[in-house]
């Protein structure tokens, strides 16, 4: 999917989960939620946040190939740790969530994703390719809730 896209549906998981949960901070909570979504593409050096970390992201992308190791729920565990030492739970939370919002949401394209690698290849795959008119459906879909969800903490 689109870096807007993962932005569109992370920033809605943030919003979403600070309805449920009793949040301190609450825009680092979506700051770090955000930060979930983006990091995960760290294995593609074509991507926004692979283009910012190009020699990482070149090495992460030659060692694990995109769509491997980081769109599994095990890096994602992993990449959290540091949240959990630096800062408060809820923002560890944030930034878990985030990442789980990109995997899910490449669930929808072809391509598909492997959440449960090592341990088990289920692949996952669905119809929305990336930048196709179906994703910028779902795109504005997303945008549009956004929007609700926002109006409603600001009302």
């Amino acid at each position: 999917m689109m870096f807007k896209t993962h932005i569109a549906i992370a920033f809605l998981t943030g919003l979403g989960l600070l309805n449920i949960l009793n949040i301190e901070h609450k825009i680092l909570f979506v700051i770090a939620a955000l930060t979930g979504a983006s990091v995960v593409d760290i294995d593609l050096k074509t991507s926004k946040v692979g283009r910012r970390a190009r020699p990482i992201s070149t090495l992460f992308q030659f060692i694990f190939s995109h769509r491997g190791f980081f769109h599994t729920i095990f890096a994602g565990l992993i990449l959290t740790v540091p949240f959990l030492i630096l800062s408060k739970i809820g923002l560890a939370f944030g930034f878990f969530a985030g990442y789980l919002s990109h995997i899910i949401i490449d669930m929808f394209n072809p391509k598909g994703v492997r959440p449960l690698s090592p341990l088990f290849q289920l692949s996952l795959r669905g119809p929305i390719p990336v930048g196709s008119l179906r994703e910028y459906a779902l795109l504005a879909v997303l945008v549009f809730i956004d929007t609700l969800v926002l109006l409603k903490f600001t009302l």
